[in-house]
């Protein structure tokens, strides 16, 4: 599958869609996709700023609504089969119960628009597994049900500049977790939060089997509540990792979903997460990432 994840601004036209320039862009783009064989998913991807005045301002969620009505009219009449309409991308605010009532609240505007597409869905916050598990059940048949899958960060997200601070302290961290490793990342790091952090890294016993039973924990949840489940993100970022303790843990974790039957998408493609290193316009493979994905055999 393709995801074709949009910025907002892209809608913002005066005017009609087939006029706009920004919009054929992206219809372009996705055409390209479905006649490759791919399904696309489209989703709204705003800034944290924007789904915290969704929250609180009922002129913002109605605005919001709106568009959604075009975007469901818009890529139902394209192709209403392979294009997925994803509600949000990482909600960012934990305030369940108004997350609750704006999902639900999506769901139906889409649905009036686009009777026959899938929608897909995720709990609030940055759709982890405990935001996912915590949702009420949607009356709505046609819904895939969706998780992001980065655990634990502070190995996945070591050494990022957004986030949290003590990311920023992290660096040659391994997975699974060694006495030596946790060692010198702990003599390393500067802050007494980046060193309680690694000290719970490996007492936690982060491993392949750890990933494991989170993610037959979310299999089971989905299995009870019978609907569809997917991780439509999840790995590792690149920049201070050691590429064989990327490759365990990816590894470990796209195997996890492939014994529950739980559809993936690894993020991204070629940035600090990527399949392929960018360099002067040419593109080269990670190797270890594509091994750790089943794309390519040990021998090649």
């Amino acid at each position: 599958s393709d995801v074709c994840s949009s910025d907002l601004v892209i809608f913002q036209c005066d005017g009609n869609w087939d006029s706009c320039e920004r919009i054929q862009f992206l219809d372009q783009v996705i055409q390209k996709a479905l006649s490759v064989g791919l399904y696309v998913i489209v989703d709204f991807h705003p800034n944290p700023q924007y789904t915290h005045q969704l929250i609180s301002n009922g002129q913002a969620a109605d605005k919001y609504l709106r568009l959604w009505a075009q975007i469901a009219d818009h890529y139902s009449a394209i192709d209403q089969d392979r294009i997925v309409l994803e509600v949000m991308n990482e909600v960012s605010v934990n305030e369940l119960y108004s997350w609750f009532g704006l999902l639900q609240q999506s769901i139906q505007v889409i649905r009036h628009h686009a009777p026959n597409s899938t929608i897909i869905v995720q709990g609030a916050g940055y759709s982890d597994i405990w935001d996912l598990v915590q949702l009420p059940v949607l009356p709505d048949s046609n819904l895939i049900y969706n998780f992001h899958y980065y655990e634990p960060h502070i190995f996945t997200h070591q050494g990022a500049t957004w986030g949290l601070d003590y990311w920023l302290d992290i660096r040659s961290l391994p997975f699974p977790p060694t006495e030596k490793g946790v060692s010198d990342a702990i003599e390393r790091a500067e802050s007494q939060e980046s060193r309680w952090k690694l000290l719970q890294y490996k007492l936690d016993h982060w491993d392949a089997n750890r990933i494991a039973s989170d993610v037959e924990f979310v299999a089971r949840w989905a299995q009870e509540r019978k609907v569809p489940l997917m991780c439509d993100e999840f790995g590792v970022y690149r920049n201070f990792s050691a590429p064989e303790d990327r490759e365990r843990w990816l590894t470990a974790t796209r195997t996890a979903f492939e014994k529950n039957h739980i559809g993936w998408t690894m993020w991204d493609y070629q940035g600090g997460f990527g399949v392929v290193y960018k360099e002067k316009g040419t593109l080269r493979d990670d190797d270890a990432v594509l091994r750790s994905l089943g794309l390519k055999s040990n021998s090649k």
